[in-house]
């Protein structure tokens, strides 16, 4: 084989890999187990901030508003034209006293996380309320895709409503 083969042998999957989504991979001069943790803070960071955006403010602020929906992807963010896209997305009408991230999970081409998230009500337990789904964008940055509320799914939750 010759030199120009080998070349085009070696070029092809390039141009062929450019077009493709590659997930973020750690740069090579930092451990991966770092690139890891900065990961899971920034998913971790962003699902916070978001919250704290949607659930800590009164509605009508719109700076808060617009710059939470900057954080969704372009088609989840779509799905909401108005400030009530904030209890539309959490499917609640009165905000939990405290949320917490409890788990993030990355799958195997780290560009996409999911996040669970519990909420508190007043003396009432912790509970599983909520999963976001984080993705990479083309800008490699961090975007809520979905928001989905597993608390409706919960028996207990269930029997607590039904029974109002």
């Amino acid at each position: 084989m010759n030199f120009l083969s080998l070349l085009t042998v070696s070029v092809i999957p390039l141009f062929i890999l450019s077009g493709c989504d590659i997930p973020p991979l750690p740069p090579p001069d930092q451990p991966a187990a770092m690139w890891e943790s900065i990961q899971l803070d920034t998913v971790t960071g962003n699902v916070e901030e978001y919250m704290r955006l949607t659930l800590e403010n009164v509605p009508g602020l719109k700076d808060e508003y617009a710059k939470a929906k900057t954080m969704l992807t372009p088609n989840f963010a779509a799905e909401f034209t108005a400030p009530v896209f904030v209890p539309t997305s959490y499917c609640i009408q009165n905000n939990p006293d405290d949320v917490k991230v409890v788990s993030v999970s990355f799958n195997n081409m780290w560009n996409q996380a999911e996040v669970v998230v519990h909420a508190k009500y007043g003396d009432d337990p912790w509970r599983n309320m909520w999963l976001f789904t984080v993705v990479i964008s083309d800008g490699e940055e961090w975007l809520i895709d979905s928001i989905e509320c597993t608390y409706l799914l919960d028996e207990d939750y269930q029997n607590l409503i039904n029974n109002i």
